[in-house]
């Protein structure tokens, strides 16, 4: 009997602690769970107050940029109107400055007695009391002639310059054929010197080592010549046409000299 009562006792001890420690683990399993969504909500918080700060930054920054946006517009159309401004006032100085240029014009030609409204001057009939203002005239054309003549002599200076240019490059191409021919027959009449070994080094550079790559300069130098042989002609044209012009300038000159002589001879005394 009392082993029986034992037995119950000790089995009741045993639940009892059963019991206490599922009550203790689930007070322990329901506050980690707490603890967890504390942490978890806490995080959440962290973040939300993250993106709020970074959105009003963003915020703030987007309004800064229309604020220069606004400031921007406002100076371009100033700007805009600075230029058109500018625009008009150049316009309105050009039409001063063309319109001072007409009258300068106007009042050149007139000095020099070929404007309209002015007589030209006759060089072989005239009174004796317009002798200052015909002197004057026959002076300028001489003065006018020697310029025009110093001019030409200076555009055939220029020609015979070029023309010599142009000789000295038709030289140097003939110069390279020579060379590149000379190599040509070299490569191509000694079997010895098929890959140039025959060859100087400036034939090697100039015209290349093998029969076909010297034939291909060859032919290159040729057109090359037959160009040039052109630019040369048009260059001794040209310094045949500066002669003409300055012989031409010349007789002018001759011309005005004596025609000034003949008029101050007439005007002696009254000029």
């Amino acid at each position: 009997m009392a082993n029986g009562n034992l037995t119950k006792g000790l089995v009741a001890l045993i639940v009892l602690v059963v019991v206490i420690g599922v009550v203790v683990i689930a007070s322990i399993l329901s506050s980690g769970s707490n603890e967890s969504k504390s942490v978890e909500l806490s995080q959440q918080q962290s973040l939300i107050s993250q993106q709020s700060k970074a959105i009003k930054e963003l915020e703030d920054k987007l309004s800064s940029k229309e604020e220069e946006l606004a400031s921007a517009k406002a100076q371009a159309q100033n700007a805009q109107m600075q230029v058109d401004d500018a625009v008009k006032k150049i316009n309105e100085l050009m039409d001063e400055i063309k319109s001072l240029q007409d009258e300068i014009d106007t009042l050149s030609s007139e000095q020099t007695g070929t404007g309209s409204g002015t007589q030209e001057i006759d060089f072989y009939n005239f009174d004796l009391s317009d002798c200052p203002k015909v002197v004057r005239a026959a002076e300028a054309a001489e003065d006018n002639a020697k310029d025009a003549r110093d001019n030409a002599e200076d555009d055939l200076i220029d020609y015979e310059r070029d023309l010599s240019d142009e000789e000295d490059k038709l030289q140097e191409i003939r110069d390279d054929l020579t060379l590149c021919r000379d190599a040509y027959a070299a490569v191509t009449g000694n079997s010895s010197c098929s890959n140039g070994e025959c060859l100087s080094d400036l034939q090697k550079s100039k015209c290349g080592s093998t029969a076909s790559r010297i034939d291909d300069e060859i032919n290159r130098l040729e057109r090359k010549e037959r160009n040039q042989e052109d630019d040369v002609r048009n260059a001794e044209d040209d310094v045949d046409n500066a002669e003409d012009d300055l012989r031409d300038a010349e007789d002018d000159y001759d011309d005005a000299k004596k025609l000034t002589r003949d008029v101050k001879r007439k005007c002696r005394g009254y000029y």
